[in-house]
């Protein structure tokens, strides 16, 4: 079940609700490198495909002197990328600490729609839903469903 604050962190962020079962980390990743440090992010794909470029270009010219110095440029490409990434993950938490409520946000739907890194109704109950909307939840959610169909269905409130 979607209720409608945790609905529109969703939308305002291209979420699906299937998107979260990749895991906070993969969340976040893409919020910052598509909403909130995009123009950062940007400059870390064009720095990766400028130091990528330039290490084939250096390769080609290795090969020629001695095939195993291209070989050796291999595992330093590998380990210069490593790093790239390593600081692409350290800009996201850190975009991420600088904007608190969008983290709050993240942090409450997955609480909310995935808790534990599990399906919603196995670990919150209908008495939750019904404190904070009343009897009436009980009316939406049996609109809202099929009951001859055994499949998941999400209901937004």
């Amino acid at each position: 079940m979607v209720e409608t604050r945790t609905g529109k962190t969703l939308e305002r962020y291209g979420l699906e609700l299937e998107d979260l079962f990749s895991g906070p980390e993969a969340i976040i990743a893409r919020v910052v490198e598509n909403y909130l440090g995009a123009d950062a992010a940007r400059r870390f794909v064009s720095a990766e495909t400028v130091i990528n470029s330039e290490l084939d270009i250096l390769k080609k010219a290795l090969r020629e002197i001695d095939p195993t110095l291209s070989e050796a440029l291999e595992g330093g490409r590998k380990k210069i990328n490593h790093q790239i990434e390593g600081l692409r993950s350290r800009f996201h938490r850190a975009q991420m600490s600088r904007d608190q409520a969008v983290h709050r946000q993240l942090e409450r739907a997955f609480a909310l729609l995935y808790p534990e890194k599990s399906l919603q109704e196995r670990h919150l109950n209908i008495v939750s839903m019904l404190a904070r909307h009343g009897k009436y939840v009980i009316d939406w959610i049996y609109d809202a469903i099929d009951l001859n169909s055994a499949a998941h269905t999400i209901v937004y409130l």
